[in-house]
């Protein structure tokens, strides 16, 4: 049986998404618009029926997961569910929690994973610095779980609450546990 191949415009589309992140802090309202005409791509893609694999329906959820509404935010949510079904991975199953997270938040929750952060201005030292503030999260879920999707155990998001981000670094990345 031949193996299915991925959408190759989903591919560029996802691939663009994540190059926008690098410059999302010089410009963010043209890499936002810029993200509504890649979930409106991703729509159509969708009703034409070309979004089939594991690997679409991650890029599916990678895009719309840089949504603004808690809609956005439920449709990467079933993307990324789909992905996972479809034998996505670790990093389908790390997708779903990031998701799960601004879901919650945009809701009014507080998050599950502790994925999200804000970045803010603050005082270190008599110095004005850009530094990471972890968003309300829920504690009391364990590290096991945790575990499952990738995520660090708490100690170590904790860690990342008031981190600094200099003023070269265009992106904040995270590790995959």
């Amino acid at each position: 049986m031949k193996r299915m191949q991925s959408n190759r415009k989903l591919q560029r589309l996802a691939n663009q998404d994540q190059k926008e992140r690098e410059c999302f802090f010089e410009d963010p309202e043209k890499v936002t618009n810029r993200d509504v005409e890649r979930r409106k791509q991703v729509r159509q893609l969708v009703a034409q029926g070309q979004v089939k694999t594991a690997r679409d329906y991650f890029n599916a959820a990678l895009i719309f997961q840089h949504g603004l509404t808690a809609r956005d935010y439920k449709t990467a949510l079933s993307f990324a569910k789909r992905s996972i079904k479809l034998g996505g991975g670790k990093w389908a199953k790390w997708l779903f929690a990031v998701i799960t997270d601004r879901l919650l938040l945009s809701e009014g929750k507080k998050q599950k994973f502790g994925t999200q952060f804000s970045i803010v201005s603050g005082k270190r030292k008599g110095k004005t610095v850009r530094m990471m503030r972890l968003l309300p999260i829920e504690k009391r879920i364990g590290d096991t779980y945790r575990a499952q999707y990738g995520i660090s155990p708490l100690k170590e998001i904790l860690a990342d609450d008031g981190k600094i981000i200099s003023k070269k670094q265009k992106k904040i990345s995270f590790k995959l546990n």
